[in-house]
């Protein structure tokens, strides 16, 4: 049965999500990852600039089981950042691009966060808290306002000495957290969900072996990234086939239609 296949599926797929990411830049480099407005991303393209992010946190001390946020709308960046950390071992913590005042402050500190990777488009919310939060800030071009570190600014203050290696998530394994991806808070504060590399890797080679979704397949993105249901549900998939996916910052019912037939998608959730 399709639920027989999928329980073997996920039976024999236990591996690290940097270690599928790291296997795709190294066997299809220039096969494309993502789609997104102009930009067209590969494999290659998308585990080089985790590696630049992986440094920058270790220069700012993260290690293996750390935990960092990232709060950022649907875009490039969002991949470099989580990719990144995921090299480390470090966990991440996915906040809602919504969230504001009590409800922000109590997602960051119920983690721990030790540091915040922050698109330049919710700044504004970490500033109204004011309380000596240290994060960096992530723009779309290289327009920040200089009262923040900026992305571009820590990658230029790194030394030499600053290098990525895979020995650095040493003794990770599938059963280790990945991320937190928190519920809505629509009954309370938002909750922490434990999501394990396994649990999200699993994910997508369920979905693969249920619906025969393979690498020629093209995905279709429109749901935010901090939700599971873009970011585990699709993303596993796209992650366990190496195919690419078409990714947008929100849904357009004026665009939906041309997106699919001028990317000849295949999947979409």
């Amino acid at each position: 049965s399709t639920l027989d296949r999928s329980s073997a599926a996920s039976d024999v797929y236990k591996r690290q999500i940097a270690d599928r990411i790291e296997h795709w830049a190294s066997v299809q480099p220039d096969g494309v990852f993502l789609y997104f407005e102009q930009q067209v991303i590969s494999y290659g393209d998308v585990n080089q600039r985790a590696e630049e992010y992986a440094r920058v946190a270790i220069s700012k001390g993260l290690v293996k089981d750390d935990v960092v946020s990232v709060m950022m709308t649907n875009r490039p960046e969002f991949f470099y950042a989580w990719f990144g950390m995921l090299k480390l071992g470090v966990i991440t913590a996915f906040i809602n691009t919504h969230a504001k005042g009590a409800a922000l402050a109590h997602a960051i500190n119920t983690v721990d966060s030790k540091l915040l990777l922050i698109g330049d488009e919710c700044v504004a919310s970490f500033t109204a808290l004011n309380d000596g939060l240290d994060f960096i800030v992530i723009p779309e071009s290289d327009l920040v306002d200089n009262q923040f570190e900026s992305f571009a600014s820590a990658q230029a203050a790194l030394g030499a000495d600053i290098v990525y290696h895979k020995g650095l998530r040493a003794g990770l394994t599938s059963a280790d957290l990945c991320c937190y991806i928190f519920t809505s808070g629509t009954t309370g504060l938002p909750k922490a969900s434990l999501i394990t590399h396994s649990k999200w890797i699993n994910t997508g080679v369920r979905w693969c072996a249920m619906a025969g979704s393979n690498s020629d397949d093209i995905f279709y993105c429109v749901l935010p990234l901090f939700h599971g249901a873009g970011l585990m549900s699709m993303f596993s998939t796209v992650i366990a086939t190496g195919a690419p996916c078409v990714l947008r910052r929100r849904f357009s019912a004026s665009n939906f239609w041309l997106d699919i037939a001028s990317h000849q998608v295949t999947c979409f959730i």
